[in-house]
């Protein structure tokens, strides 16, 4: 309510990040898991991000590499997202 009555002003800029912990097992598996974390956490944090700011994603740059696991799922990311 505050966002929409224009307290804070035009929201420029979010910050995002999931603080979840890889519980391992069928999650690296690449046949399992359906895609790795960026597709796993990416969803949860871009919702609050849509709901917030009431506009949808224009344009996503995304890198997206395995950094911490060594199984062939994706397990960081860096991503920047343009909304309308």
């Amino acid at each position: 309510q505050r966002i929409d009555a224009g307290e804070f002003g035009d929201i420029v800029a979010i910050k995002g990040t999931n603080r979840g912990k890889n519980p391992g097992g069928w999650f690296n598996d690449e046949e399992l898991a359906g895609g790795g974390a960026v597709i796993d956490h990416t969803v949860h944090v871009i919702d609050i991000m849509r709901w917030v700011l009431d506009d949808e994603v224009a344009q996503v740059y995304a890198e997206v590499d395995q950094l911490f696991s060594g199984n062939g799922v994706d397990d960081a990311g860096l991503l920047t997202f343009t909304f309308h």
